[in-house]
Parts: structure tokens; C-alpha cells; sequence
């Protein structure tokens, strides 16, 4: 006996046909599954209520895996990823927020199979984005947030496109809290490396605008000879007063006679003796010396500076 739903779908088959030949003019579908329902979410939130228009402002981040990394292809978070990834992407980012004195926090709402697709809502300070968009406060809260992830994304397409040095340290040396977001990266790029990821991240920010950064491989070679550290030595000078000397070579200078001083070594006895005589008279004098320190091309140090002694002078 022939099935009477299957008669139906062969006689009608035909004329179904016909009613979805226009599905072939739409536009290719692109994207993971996850962006595409995040797309779907914006544009449902859009037509729901347009004062709530790109919601949700949403930090999307996918972490694709080598052949290494087979649990990474079924959308698993690795505890190393949990360990050594996430916090590191969050702290990243709020590191960024701190240059424009803006608290920002990414949680994490959500985890996608196929790749590990990383879910980030963006959080000034702790307030809600989906209760200040009934407000009409929605651009105010989101404009800090969205300079700080894309001083975060500018600086990965630097990496990737290998920026020179000189190029980065302009733009991304400027204060301290934009060395350690630098310093954040790093640690970032040296997991990635070690877990054979690729970094993808796409912001969806106000005004429904898509921003799209990568990492491939490339980029994460060139990021490790940048933070490579090496012994560097540099000839400077500053004047100043001695606030303090050492008989054991060592005197301290400083620009004023309460600032922080400059501790410099390497002074003869002799030298020693005619710095206490600058000592006691106050007097302001130039001293030069070499300033040796461990340092990548970026600027950045690790541990103290030393400094040794050249010469001094008095300022006239």
C-alpha cells in the first residue's frame, strides 16, 4: 500500500518547486552557524523594537584548531583554553578600556560547537547595555567600549600585517596601561602558539557596524620576534641634583630635592669626592651615563634598569 503523504509530495512536487525557485536569488550564506543565528538575533531585536537597532553589541571570537587539536574542531573548551586563553582575552581588552579610564568588563555568554566560537557581551562598569537601551543611553555606554576593542583589534592587524617596530611603539607605547595591554598580548600570542589556535574575532558594535580581525600563523611568528628580549645600552643624560651618595661608587640624582632618584654607579673615588662637593652645595650639574637593560623591540623592559656612570658636569 502506498503511502498517502508520500502520493501528496509527488503529485504536489512540481508546483513546490516553482514555490522555491525564488530561494536561489538570495545571497550565499556566510559565516559559522553561531554569527549567522547572532545575525538573525540582531536583525529579529531590530524589527521588535528599531530604539534597541544592533543589539546585542556583541564580541564574537573563534579559536580554530590544527589537526593537534582535535577537541577545538567539536567546540570544546580545553582546560588549557579555560586556563590560559580566556582570561587572558578579557584581560586584554579591559586593559584597552583603562587608557579612556573605562572599566570594561567582556562576559562570556556563550560557547559554539564546530570551532570554540567565544561569546563576549561588553560591560561598562557594571551597567546593563539592554536596560540603557530602553533609556536611550545605549551609544554613551557602548562608545568607550567600542574604542577600546578596536585599539585591541588595530593592534592585532598590525601584528598580522608585521608593522614595523617603530610603527607599533608610536601607537601602542604611549602610557603604561597600553604596555601591559602589549604585555597581555603577549602572553596571549605565546598560548595561541602553543595550542596550534587561529584567532578570529569579529565586533559587532553600535550602529550595526561589523569589525573582522585575524591571527594566522604569520602573525603570531612576527608578534614572537617582537617580544623577544634582549640586552640593550643606550648613552643618556639628565641634570638634576645628587640627593644621596655612596662611598661605594654610587650616587643618586634627581631633578628636584624631593623627586624620585636615579641611582647611577660606577664612580672612581675621585669622582666620588667631587660629588659630595656637588652634594653640599646643591649645585645642579649634568651627568651622563649608559643605561643597560633587557628590552624587545617594542620598547618594552623586563626588570630594572642599570645605569653607569660617564661624567658629570655643573650646569651652567
Amino acid at each position: 500500500m502506498t503511502d498517502p503523504v508520500y502520493e501528496k509530495i509527488i503529485h504536489n512536487k512540481d508546483g513546490m518547486q516553482k514555490e522555491l525557485d525564488w530561494l536561489d536569488s538570495l545571497d550565499p550564506i556566510t559565516g559559522t552557524l553561531g554569527e549567522v543565528f547572532l545575525d538573525a538575533r540582531v536583525d529579529a531585536a531590530e524589527r521588535f523594537d528599531p530604539e534597541i537597532a544592533g543589539l546585542p553589541h556583541t564580541l564574537m571570537i573563534r579559536l580554530a584548531g590544527e589537526e593537534q587539536s582535535k577537541p577545538v574542531k567539536k567546540g570544546a573548551l580545553t582546560p588549557e583554553m579555560a586556563k590560559d586563553i580566556v582570561p587572558v582575552i578579557q584581560d586584554e581588552f579591559r586593559l584597552s578600556g583603562l587608557v579612556d579610564a573605562v572599566d570594561l568588563s567582556l562576559n562570556l555568554t556563550s560557547i559554539s560547537a564546530g570551532s570554540v566560537l567565544l561569546t563576549f557581551l561588553p560591560s561598562v562598569e557594571g551597567r546593563d547595555p539592554f536596560e540603557e537601551a530602553r533609556i536611550g543611553q545605549l551609544d554613551l555606554h557602548l562608545s568607550t567600549a567600542d574604542n577600546a576593542i578596536r585599539r585591541v583589534f588595530n593592534f592585532h592587524d598590525m601584528i598580522e600585517q608585521e608593522a614595523s617596530p617603530l610603527q607599533i611603539r608610536t601607537e601602542f607605547a604611549k602610557n603604561e596601561h597600553l604596555k601591559s595591554m602589549l604585555q597581555t598580548s603577549r602572553k596571549l600570542f605565546s598560548s595561541l602558539e602553543e595550542q596550534h589556535l587561529r584567532y578570529h574575532s569579529i565586533w559587532k558594535g553600535p550602529r550595526g557596524k561589523k569589525t573582522l580581525s585575524t591571527i594566522t600563523q604569520k602573525g603570531l611568528s612576527y608578534a614572537d620576534t617582537l617580544f623577544q628580549v634582549k640586552p640593550t645600552s643606550e648613552k643618556e643624560s639628565m641634570s638634576g641634583i645628587i640627593i644621596a651618595v655612596d662611598l661605594r661608587g654610587k650616587i643618586v640624582v634627581s631633578l628636584t630635592s624631593e623627586g624620585r632618584g636615579r641611582t647611577i654607579e660606577g664612580l672612581s673615588s675621585e669622582q666620588i669626592e667631587q660629588a659630595k662637593k656637588y652634594f653640599l652645595d646643591g649645585s645642579t650639574i649634568t651627568v651622563t651615563f649608559t643605561r643597560k637593560r633587557d628590552e624587545n623591540a617594542l620598547g618594552i623592559g623586563t626588570g630594572e634598569s642599570k645605569y653607569t656612570f660617564l661624567s658629570m658636569d655643573p650646569k651652567h
